[in-house]
């Protein structure tokens, strides 16, 4: 194992970082995004793993122990994250005041993937589900640099706070999706199941059908016959999940989920 201080190990954080730049230029530029930071908490292992596209600000993050204030960041789905917070106040007055930084937050069964990005201005919903797509991509590709390179990884100094999150999470999406009790919601001329409405968050996340499948522990088919059905509602089973999405924002579906894309910008 190498320890934090040695060479090797800030060579490889900085090899990183030059990559997930170019991967950010590559990437995102088009939707105004300017810098992004993947971090990576694995609750059972009790690790994380960080790496930012502004290497400097990682370094200051890390030094002024930033990831003691970040749990309240690791709410799943899309969110703009607060100016009053003292992790954006430093960043703003250092680096980049006039920007917005959002948080993109994936759960997994043993802990949170997020990305957050910089951008010239809050993303509208079409822009935050490339980003959301995207940041699924490079969690394949993370995945792939860390094989095999445990000393990239560090403690989780707040596993408490991390774990009580992840809780949360799973408490508020299994009460919605308790069946004995669940009650079917009624929207402009469509009733849904608590069961369709997480599932049409999971799809707003770009979440593919073998990640539903798992994250819900039913196969595939289950999956593919619920989002049918969904369709079937809206009035054509084969219809693109653009389209759904756009009939489902007009109904006034959207509105209002537990896992959402940030709501502030439900425009196209």
């Amino acid at each position: 194992m190498y320890l934090k201080d040695s060479v090797v190990y800030h060579n490889h954080i900085k090899s990183i970082s030059q990559k997930l730049e170019k991967w950010v230029l590559d990437e995102l530029a088009c939707v105004g995004v300017f810098e992004c930071g993947y971090t990576d908490y694995h609750i059972n292992h009790n690790s994380y793993f960080c790496v930012s596209s502004n290497n400097p600000w990682r370094y200051e993050f890390l030094e002024k122990k930033f990831e003691l204030l970040s749990a309240p960041f690791l709410e799943v789905g899309v969110n703009v994250l607060s100016k009053q917070s003292k992790i954006i106040n430093y960043y703003r007055r250092n680096y980049r005041e006039n920007c917005t930084k959002m948080s993109f937050v994936f759960p997994y069964r043993e802990g949170f993937e997020m990305l957050v990005t910089s951008s010239i201005k809050p993303l509208n919903i079409l822009e935050q589900r490339l980003v959301f797509n995207k940041f699924r991509q490079l969690s394949y590709e993370m995945g792939r640099i860390r094989k095999n390179k445990d000393f990239l990884h560090s403690e989780i100094d707040i596993l408490d706070e991390v774990k009580q999150q992840h809780q949360r999470q799973r408490q508020h999406e299994d009460g919605l999706l308790d069946f004995k009790v669940a009650k079917k919601s009624q929207f402009d001329g469509i009733a849904l199941t608590p069961k369709e409405l997480v599932y049409i968050e999971h799809l707003m996340m770009n979440w593919t059908q073998k990640e539903i499948a798992y994250h819900h522990q039913v196969s595939e088919t289950a999956v593919r016959k619920v989002i049918i059905n969904i369709k079937r509602k809206l009035g054509q089973e084969f219809m693109a999940h653009s389209t759904m999405f756009r009939i489902l924002k007009q109904k006034g579906v959207l509105i209002g989920l537990g896992y959402q894309l940030t709501s502030e910008r439900f425009q196209d």
